[in-house]
């Protein structure tokens, strides 16, 4: 539970959800074999883990803009609502008082910008340990040849936990083609049959063989390997790119029990976990019109990957998108390596739209288009069916307030088009104390409200891909002055 909280982010919520599934399932088996004052604190805990998982897929569907979004939202709230009703039966008062916020703050919830905040609070919560009792509990002193019935003939369950270079496995995962990872596998298997000596654990794929290359994992039986924890170590590689806007690779694990001396033994388990990996493979040659700064594309993908299943949203229209944002995220890039904009300075909005129109049309041609009419207004840049909104700022430092402010304008310009995606850029010449921070944390995805639908409820949503540019940037000695 811990590992599916560390480090919760809005922008993968989905990921969080399907990685308490398996908490889930593991708490629904653990409290069969509880006494009942422990199995009422543990379905206590349940119903508010649940409920979390409910609000991340009710995050993710409304950034995806499913029509009944909702429905997760509701769900949540009935856990809620299930989790205090068994306050009163539960006997760990520690536990009990910290669960009572998070029910309380589901209940309550009505945005998206809670979740962070309840994880926390969810992390929090003293779990005190339970005494499970144990199958065979005399086993340990049979007499030698005495037997015991056998209780491992299925069905079979093992348990699966991924981290790749040292990090938790996200769905889907973005790798770059032919570098070679480390991927760790944390496996345990509670029960083996009895006439099985090894579990395999392997990948099924429609990729061809020479496109991937997936260590196979193996665990030999021992008196170590039952119920123990087992962390495997292998390699993941793919050699062939995708296009960016391809479907990410789908990789099926399967678990299997086999036997060295009877090669007709074979006995498939359950994967409780990581089961289906999905993969997308990042080939610049692939991808030609990314930024070119590592650390702004993983922005650029993560931004691309959450608009790119909306609906409504078409190929033509995505690829507009994807090629102005990464020319913006470039020119973003530029002028922190260089500090173009510099204090002292005095820069104009036409001055900052002269610089980036130059830049733009250098890389992206004749289609780059100044100022055209459009829904009653005159918009700054526009890129075929992208329109690109440019502001400049001086008063308002707090990136939130600042892009509040600034959304519905070109929400407004693209909406004129049928257009579902736009950018805002935002030049930043307030006045800096403080060194400014690295330009990722200025590439935002907005999901402005519009006029008659609530909040993740409009079937065809609109969303503005916002970059801070920092200028009126000081010399870095001035700092310690």
């Amino acid at each position: 539970m811990l590992d599916a909280l560390a480090d919760f982010q809005l922008a993968k919520a989905w990921t969080t959800a399907e990685a308490l599934t398996p908490v889930l399932m593991i708490m629904e088996e653990t409290a069969k074999s509880l006494a009942d004052a422990e199995r009422r604190a543990l379905e206590m805990l349940r119903d508010l883990i649940t409920g979390f998982q409910r609000l991340c897929q009710w995050a993710a569907a409304r950034r995806a803009g499913e029509a009944d979004a909702v429905r997760h939202l509701e769900s949540a709230k009935e856990h809620a609502v299930a989790a205090q009703e068994r306050f009163p039966h539960v006997g760990f008062g520690a536990m009990r008082n910290a669960a009572k916020p998070v029910a309380d703050a589901i209940a309550a919830t009505t945005e998206t910008n809670t979740l962070t905040s309840i994880a926390l609070l969810l992390a929090r919560i003293p779990v005190p340990p339970f005494l499970i009792p144990s199958k065979d509990p005399f086993g340990a002193n049979k007499s030698a040849g005495e037997t015991t019935t056998s209780v491992s003939e299925g069905p079979f369950v093992v348990r699966v936990m991924l981290t790749l270079d040292g990090r938790p496995w996200s769905n889907p995962q973005v790798l770059g083609a032919a570098t070679l990872y480390d991927l760790k596998a944390k496996v345990t298997a509670p029960i083996w049959p009895s006439r099985a000596d090894r579990l395999v654990l392997d990948f099924v794929t429609t990729l061809p063989l020479e496109h991937r290359r997936v260590s196979a994992f193996e665990i030999s039986r021992d008196s170590n390997s039952e119920g123990a924890e087992q962390t495997l170590t292998g390699q993941i590689e793919f050699p062939v790119g995708q296009s960016l806007l391809a479907e990410p690779v789908l990789l099926q694990m399967r678990a299997t029990f086999l036997s060295t001396e009877d090669t007709s033994v074979q006995y498939t388990a359950t994967i409780v976990g990581y089961h289906k990996l999905r993969v997308r493979v990042s080939d610049s040659t692939a991808t030609p019109l990314l930024s070119k700064y590592k650390a702004l594309d993983e922005r650029v993908v993560a931004i691309i990957n959450d608009v790119r299943d909306l609906a409504g949203i078409g190929e033509k229209h995505l690829t507009d998108f994807i090629e102005a944002l990464s020319i913006i995220v470039n020119y973003m890039g530029i002028c922190a390596q260089q500090a173009v904009y510099r204090s002292g300075q005095a820069i104009l909005e036409k001055d900052f739209q002269r610089d980036l129109l130059m830049h733009m049309r250098g890389q992206l041609g004749e289609d780059v288009q100044e100022a055209p009419k459009q829904g009653g207004g005159i918009t700054d840049i526009s890129y075929r069916s992208i329109t690109v909104e440019l502001k400049v700022e001086h008063d308002i430092v707090d990136r939130g307030e600042m892009l509040r402010g600034y959304q519905n304008q070109p929400t407004q310009y693209s909406s004129a088009s049928g257009a579902q995606l736009g950018i805002l850029c935002v030049l930043d010449l307030t006045e800096k104390t403080l060194p400014p921070a690295p330009p990722q944390n200025n590439l935002r995805l907005l999901s402005p409200p519009v006029h008659g639908f609530p909040a993740g409820e409009i079937p065809f949503p609109t969303r503005i891909a916002a970059v801070v540019i920092d200028g009126n940037i000081r010399r870095p000695s001035d700092y310690s002055r």
